[in-house]
């Protein structure tokens, strides 16, 4: 999850026009929010452990 962390930021700072990031938690799960644009979350569950 670390590593997923790590490669947010490293995109969002490779972006010709920079955009400012929230980092939160939804519904337990590590979230990255902008003003445009959908939020993405992550997390692995033991359910479903290769998506």
């Amino acid at each position: 999850m670390i590593h997923l962390r790590e490669l947010v930021y490293q995109v969002v700072a490779e972006l010709e026009s920079p955009i400012q990031l929230e980092e939160t938690l939804k519904w337990g799960e590590p979230s990255y929010l902008t003003k445009y644009g959908s939020t993405v979350r992550m997390d692995w569950k033991a359910k479903t452990p290769d998506q």
